[in-house]
């Protein structure tokens, strides 16, 4: 909860200069209150320190610029506030502000765990990068007060704030303002022989192409690789060549390349090298805005990998996960020795699933209802919906009815497709894959997964959207109603959010929907749920028809009484 001073504070700053204030500004606020006490309130000591060899040209000119625009207001808080308030007001100020640097910041538990994987001993040297507010290395200062810490982050109001937390802390980490992707970055800097990385989501790999192609190391790894692959993998790289040969890296990562079928040469790289030894998949939400969350460690020399599904080892507290003490004790336990939770894997093992790091793929236990299964891929033909310009179907659309018509996912509701589609002016040449036929049975792409059964639409063209796959039974090999009820069920639902991947929303390809797992049934049985859909069905479509006219008689009610 704010103090009543902080608030009184803060609305009097956005008042002064009209400005939104980014938290780094609180920060800087109360910090020169802190040193204002500590310096006897006197003006020309807080002019000494503002000239002092502390801050570089960056942090100097943006404490000034706070001194001359809240002058009075520094004064009047300094005198008016109490050691443990404003002690209290500093370390809280991220969560009071939602900031960006808060949202970067790993969590005290994964840091803790983070540190443990780095192995740190008295002397190290330890590059943090993308750090952020520093919190990272402030943690490994405070555990470990014989490491020395370099924090890199090419945010300047970051890099600002970090300086000045670290001050505050008195913590002897130094902290670079500069881009991690820059070669020369840590130049004049001690080498280093552990390396933290909590990447940042959202970089994409041709969007650092230009830059790749100026560093002969990293060029030489992404030279033959496709445009359109995860951007970690480019951290992954910086922070393994940045580290000394016979040092450690641990990378905090949203994992998005870790089973995709684009990055499968990325990993299968790494692999060659020797460079990975352990993958850790972390519970849900443990980092903010960030559903799925792992480690990965580096090192050389590895010829197996370590895989621990920690996903289960979480406290919830309110809307995240945090990991207790006997957590991490537990994880740290997997990370050391095969347990239910790790395993081993040699690379003839990984090479035998293509090259897939996520270590829930090897982990998670089955579900004994799927002992004896087929994977969907044996049993039908899937194809995509049509793929095409966003706003290229209202441009086709036609108000009028025509011969052919086109299923969005919005039309599946309830196992069937509305009735009433949108039609298209004409066919579109190419698309004849993309058309439904009766029996099929269609799935979105995308969360929350939708299904339907295509009924009887005799020799109609009705095109799939591209959101959509279309589920086309291999010679009868499944029946299309018993597909889409399992597809629907608890058990399917699992299967398909074990195969789905994504960082915010959850989708499936074509290969990994290949591999959704379906228990076999006789033929009969099949059948037979199918017959008995198709009464339910009828049954159900009886009953919302009488809810509708029932509705509208409750609508008429008024009407009537209003006419007489």
């Amino acid at each position: 909860m704010q103090s009543k001073l902080y608030q009184r504070v803060t609305k009097s700053m956005m008042q002064k200069t009209s400005k939104k204030l980014s938290g780094v500004d609180e920060l800087a606020f109360f910090a020169l209150v802190y040193w204002l006490r500590q310096c006897g309130q006197s003006p020309e000591k807080m002019t000494a320190l503002m000239q002092s060899d502390s801050w570089d040209e960056d942090v100097r000119t943006f404490l000034n610029q706070i001194v001359e625009d809240y002058s009075d207001l520094l004064f009047e808080t300094a005198k008016a506030i109490s050691d443990e308030e404003l002690q209290d007001i500093i370390n809280s100020i991220s969560l009071y502000r939602g900031m960006l640097a808060a949202k970067r910041a790993t969590p005290e538990s994964a840091a803790e765990l983070a540190m443990y994987l780095l192995q740190l001993r008295p002397g190290d040297n330890v590059a943090d990068l993308c750090s952020g507010f520093g919190t990272f290395s402030i943690q490994i200062c405070r555990h470990y007060p014989d490491v020395s810490c370099i924090a890199v982050d090419n945010d300047k109001t970051m890099y600002i704030g970090a300086t000045i937390q670290i001050n505050l802390m008195h913590s002897p980490v130094q902290t670079v303002c500069g881009d991690v992707l820059d070669a020369n970055v840590l130049q004049g800097c001690k080498p280093v022989n552990k390396v933290f990385c909590h990447i940042p989501i959202g970089y994409r790999y041709r969007d650092m192409e230009t830059w790749i192609r100026s560093y002969p190391e990293v060029n030489e790894l992404f030279f033959n690789e496709k445009r359109n692959i995860t951007g970690e993998w480019v951290f992954a790289a910086i922070a393994k060549i940045r580290c000394m040969p016979e040092g450690r890296v641990v990378l905090m990562m949203s994992g998005s390349g870790l089973s995709n079928n684009l990055d499968q040469s990325m990993r299968q790289e790494f692999l060659r090298r020797g460079w990975i030894e352990t993958v850790i998949a972390l519970p849900e939400r443990l980092l903010p805005g960030c559903p799925a969350s792992y480690m990965m460690v580096l090192s050389n020399g590895n010829e197996t990998v370590r895989m621990v599904d920690a996903t289960s080892f979480y406290k919830q507290e309110h809307r995240k996960m945090v990991l207790t003490r006997e957590m991490i004790k537990q994880i740290q336990d997997c990370v050391d020795a095969d347990t239910k939770q790790s395993c081993t894997l040699s690379m003839m093992q990984l090479a035998e699933n293509q090259y897939i790091l996520d270590p829930r793929q090897y982990l998670t236990e089955t579900d004994e209802r799927l002992n004896d299964s087929e994977m969907l891929g044996t049993l039908c033909t899937i194809t995509r919906g049509y793929v095409t310009k966003a706003d290229a179907f209202e441009k086709l659309s036609s108000g009028e009815p025509t011969a052919y018509q086109y299923i969005r996912v919005q039309d599946m509701e309830n196992g069937t497709v509305n009735p009433d589609l949108p039609y298209l002016k004409s066919g579109i040449p190419g698309s004849e894959a993309s058309c439904v036929q009766s029996g099929d049975v269609l799935i979105s792409k995308l969360t929350p997964f939708k299904t339907a059964l295509i009924g009887d639409i005799g020799t109609k063209k009705i095109l799939a959207t591209e959101n959509m796959y279309i589920l086309r039974s291999h010679y009868n090999a499944i029946e299309p109603v018993y597909l889409m009820l399992y597809l629907q069920s608890e058990l399917g639902m699992h299967e398909l959010m074990f195969w789905a991947k994504g960082n915010y929303v959850q989708n499936l390809s074509i290969q990994n929907l290949k591999k959704v797992r379906i228990p076999v049934m006789d033929r009969e049985k099949q059948k037979n749920i199918a017959m008995k859909y198709v009464i339910l069905q009828k049954k159900r479509m009886e009953t919302e028809n009488q809810l509708k006219k029932i509705q509208k008689e409750m609508d008429d009610l008024l009407k009537q009484d209003m006419s007489e």
